[in-house]
C-alpha cells in the first residue's frame, strides 16, 4: 500500500534522489533513542562514526556531546572499556557518546530520533545540553515526544492523522492553542514532562552542570494552571511508621515468627557446610588411603534430612502472618486518619 505517490524532499532546493546516496549519507549524523555500542574501547566506538577520524578529532567530538569531562574520569580515559553494549556506562554516558559518534564526521544535518526517551530526568537534563550545543551550526531534524525536548526549535510541526496540523514556533502554537497546546496541556498534567532542566552557572564540576530543577514556563504562569495534588500533600504530612511498629502489630505471632527465623538461620548456614562437605569429599576421592573414610557419606546422609525439615517451618509459617497483619494495618490506618473525638 502506497503512503503518499507525490512528495519531495528537496536538500538545498534539490531533490535527495538525485543526489549520491554514500555523499549523503555522510552528511548526515543520526542519534538513536536505544545507541548500541561495541565491546570496545570509547576511542573505538566513537571512531565508527568516522574511520578516518584522529584522536583530536575524537576528543573535540566529546566535548562537543558534554562527554569528555565523565570520560577524564574512567580509569583509562578514552581507551577505557565499555563492555558488551556499553554495560559498564550509565544510560546517559552511553547516549553522549553516541552523539560524538555522530558528530565525529562533522555532519551537516543532524537527525534526532527520541534521543532522551528512554532516560531519566537527571541524564535527559545532561544529553538534552548536549544536544542542544551539537545542534548549533546545522540543521537538525528531531523526532520527539517529549515536548520540552522541542521548545527551543525553530519550526515545530504537528502531526495528526498522518497530516501536517500545526506548525510554527513554540509560542506561536501555544498561542493558537490547538493540537501542540493539547498535546502540552496533557504530559504536564500527567506529570510526564520536566520542563525544567535548568542548567546553572555557578559550577566547577560540567558533570553537575545540569539540575533537574522543576520549573513551570511563563506560558502556564500566565494561565493560572497550578501543579498540585492532595494526595502529594498528604503523604508528605504523613509520619514515618519504622520497623518496630509494624513488628509490633504481629505481636501475637511471634512465637511462629521466632521458629521461622530460626529455622532460616539454620538453612542459611547450610550452604556454608555443604561446600565443606562438599570439598572434603573431592579430597578424599584423589586421597589414597589404606582404610576409605566412611565420615563424609555418614554425615551427609544425616544432614539430608534435617535440612528439609528445616525449610518447612518458615514455608509454613510465614505466609501465613500477612492474613493476620493487613487487617490490623487497615485499622491503625482508619484509627490514625479519623482519631475518636
Amino acid at each position: 500500500m502506497k503512503i503518499c505517490e507525490f512528495f519531495q524532499i528537496l536538500l538545498d532546493g534539490m531533490d535527495i534522489k538525485y543526489l549520491n546516496v554514500a555523499w549523503l549519507r555522510r552528511q548526515i549524523g543520526v542519534v538513536g533513542q536505544e545507541p548500541v555500542l561495541f565491546q570496545t574501547s570509547i576511542a573505538e566506538n566513537i571512531k565508527l562514526g568516522h574511520e578516518d577520524a584522529t584522536r583530536r578529532d575524537i576528543i573535540e567530538a566529546a566535548g562537543v556531546a558534554n562527554a569528555r569531562d565523565f570520560i577524564g574520569k574512567l580509569p583509562e580515559g578514552y581507551d577505557t572499556l565499555v563492555g558488551e553494549r556499553g554495560a559498564q556506562l550509565s544510560g546517559g554516558q552511553k547516549q553522549r557518546i553516541a552523539i560524538a559518534r555522530a558528530l565525529v564526521r562533522k555532519p551537516h544535518i543532524l537527525l534526532l530520533d527520541e534521543a532522551t526517551s528512554a532516560l531519566d530526568t537527571s541524564s535527559e537534563a545532561k544529553v538534552q545540553a548536549a544536544l542542544d550545543k551539537a545542534s548549533e551550526g546545522r540543521t537538525t531534524i528531531i523526532v520527539a515526544h517529549r515536548l520540552s525536548t522541542i521548545c527551543s526549535a525553530d519550526r515545530i510541526v504537528t502531526i495528526n492523522d498522518g497530516k501536517v496540523a500545526e506548525q510554527g514556533t513554540h509560542e506561536e502554537l501555544i498561542a493558537l492553542k490547538g493540537h501542540y497546546y493539547k498535546l502540552v496541556m496533557a504530559q504536564v498534567n500527567s506529570g510526564e514532562e520536566s520542563w525544567a532542566m535548568a542548567i546553572s552557572k555557578n559550577t566547577e564540576d560540567e558533570e553537575r552542570s545540569i539540575e533537574d530543577e522543576f520549573v513551570i514556563p511563563d506560558f502556564l504562569q500566565e494561565d493560572k494552571i497550578v501543579f498540585s495534588s492532595p494526595e502529594v500533600k498528604v503523604a508528605k504530612e504523613l509520619p514515618k511508621s519504622s520497623l518496630l511498629q509494624v513488628m509490633h502489630l504481629n505481636k501475637p505471632e511471634w512465637p511462629y515468627i521466632f521458629i521461622a527465623c530460626v529455622c532460616s538461620i539454620v538453612m542459611g548456614a547450610a550452604m556454608p557446610v555443604l561446600a565443606v562437605l562438599f570439598g572434603s569429599l573431592i579430597q578424599s576421592i584423589f586421597v589414597v588411603t589404606p582404610y576409605p573414610s566412611a565420615t563424609i557419606p555418614y554425615l551427609s546422609s544425616r544432614l539430608t534430612l534435617p535440612g528439609q525439615f528445616l525449610c518447612l517451618p518458615p514455608r509454613l509459617t510465614l505466609p501465613g502472618l500477612y492474613p493476620h497483619l493487613q487487617p490490623r494495618l487497615r485499622v491503625a490506618g482508619t484509627l490514625s486518619s479519623h482519631p475518636p473525638t
